[in-house]
């Protein structure tokens, strides 16, 4: 079979050599920098999937060990400080200020101590008459 330019088009009919170069059609050339546009968006979508995927694992990594962390920290401090309960007398000068001041070593704001304490008891008011029995709690070791 003879090798003309006319032969050669039947075989490629967009392609057609030129003095040993292949010359590729508007069309083709059209098609294959399509190719190449959609090719790279596919490898920058899988890029930036992968990245996320990446960013992900590491930010749950390093919650997950902050969490056990903190886990750690406070079974440690629960096994340092254990609440205890008690039952007191009220005496004439007590009061639920001079209670807490008394029982809370620091762990609880006034306020909230007094508050569970009024809680505790059933108290209504702060008010404490002499001679009645109070449970109260404090921390220790």
């Amino acid at each position: 079979m003879n090798m003309t330019r006319r032969n050669l088009k039947e075989i490629r009919p967009n392609n057609y050599i030129n003095n040993r170069e292949v010359v590729l059609s508007k069309r083709t050339i059209e098609r294959r920098k399509k190719r190449a546009r959609r090719l790279r968006t596919i490898f920058g979508i899988k890029l930036s999937l992968i990245s996320f995927a990446v960013l992900m694992i590491t930010v749950v990594t390093i919650v997950a060990f902050f969490n056990i962390n903190a886990k750690a920290s406070e079974t440690n401090e629960a096994k340092m400080t254990t609440k205890y309960y008690t039952s007191i007398e009220i005496k004439n000068d007590d009061t639920l200020w001079n209670l807490e001041d008394q029982y809370n070593n620091g762990n609880e704001s006034k306020k909230n101590y007094i508050n569970n304490i009024m809680e505790l008891n059933n108290l209504n008011s702060e008010t404490i008459y002499s001679g009645e029995n109070l449970i109260v709690y404090y921390y220790g070791n």
